[in-house]
């Protein structure tokens, strides 16, 4: 069974400030020192009882994609009244697990995987109550070969945008493909051609991302 340490990475979540989570790595199971603090074992309902197939294709790309991975994320959303206070400060580590996502090729240019809001088990870690687990959005990262000083293309689903089944389109400048000058660079792209200068939106391509409930 998965286990974690807890550990702090990320601000609030919204749309695509949101799931910078995949600016840490797919698959983090986020760790403070060895050393230090409480050892976390997550379990994982065998039969979830919700699951959305999430769909990705990319138009107009300049070149092939590969790496593609990703990652979900689950934050246990009441982590003040059931976490462990640090005694000195008062406060409470954020409890964050971000499982991978693997994204099967159904051609070329587009993408399935499948995603469970209810996929990890509530329980009571430090005896002040359960910890409630809740999705909090699923990502994408590309690379065109995989190398890490590619630009990591990252785009991502808002778990409000998964349960409702929506559509997102985001654009990325294709001069970021392969690489920009910084390493290693993060794009989680635009959600309006209108973000780019004109003089450079016909050099635009699109990451779309689509939720559809299904059967576990």
């Amino acid at each position: 069974m998965p286990r974690f340490r807890l550990f702090t990475c990320l601000p609030a979540l919204g749309l695509i400030a949101a799931l910078s989570l995949s600016a840490c790595h797919p698959g983090t199971v986020f760790m403070e020192n060895e050393d230090e603090g409480p050892t976390i074992e997550i379990k994982e309902h065998p039969q979830p009882a919700q699951a959305y197939q999430l769909t990705m294709v990319i138009e107009n790309a300049p070149g092939p994609f590969g790496m593609v991975e990703g990652s979900a994320q689950y934050d246990v959303e009441n982590r003040h009244a059931c976490g462990e206070r640090n005694p000195a400060s008062g406060t409470v580590s954020r409890m964050t697990h971000m499982p991978d996502l693997h994204w099967k090729p159904v051609d070329a240019t587009t993408y399935t995987t499948t995603v469970y809001p209810d996929l990890l088990v509530n329980e009571d870690y430090y005896g002040n109550g359960v910890c409630r687990w809740k999705l909090m959005g699923a990502s994408a990262l590309l690379r065109a070969t995989g190398a890490e000083t590619e630009t990591r293309f990252l785009p991502a689903l808002d778990v409000e945008y998964i349960l409702a089944e929506k559509t997102v389109t985001l654009y990325f400048w294709e001069a970021g493909y392969p690489r920009r000058r910084m390493e290693n660079y993060p794009d989680f792209g635009e959600p309006s051609p209108d973000k780019f200068g004109e003089n450079i939106r016909d050099q635009l391509f699109t990451i779309t991302l689509t939720a559809k409930e299904v059967q576990p």
